[in-house]
């Protein structure tokens, strides 16, 4: 059975939320530590990064998810895919104020964490 139009409406809302959901959470961070400013990388920075990139790459999952419905699986899956071309770009163009580490740990952890967070809002259903 094939994905109706208000499905299809669905999915692409729920991609634009949880893309946006993400890279706010991010942007935030930024602007809280790197700009207008050097911070000291230290393990606690790391660490903290890291269970931002967790917490909001699962929360955007989850919460697009719950808008996609039956698609979260795929919807998830898109908007990780979004979120890794974006810091692949970011770190191609250069044109960041974070460190190389921390567009990575955005590649590599949030989003994942986006994939299974709708993966988990809906279970079974596609």
């Amino acid at each position: 059975m094939g994905m109706t139009a208000i499905s299809w409406t669905r999915a692409i809302v729920a991609v634009v939320v949880g893309y946006l959901i993400a890279a706010l959470a991010n942007s935030a961070w930024v602007m809280s530590w790197y700009v207008n400013a050097e911070p000291e990388v230290t393990a606690a920075l790391v660490v903290m990064t890291v269970a931002m990139f967790a917490l909001s790459g699962f929360v955007a999952g989850f919460v697009l998810g719950k808008i996609a419905g039956a698609p979260a699986g795929s919807a998830g899956l898109v908007t990780a895919a979004l979120l890794a071309v974006a810091g692949v770009a970011n770190l191609l163009l250069g044109m960041s104020f974070e460190p190389t580490w921390h567009v990575l740990a955005a590649i590599f952890v949030q989003a994942p964490a986006a994939a299974i967070g709708a993966r988990l809002a809906s279970p079974g259903r596609d």
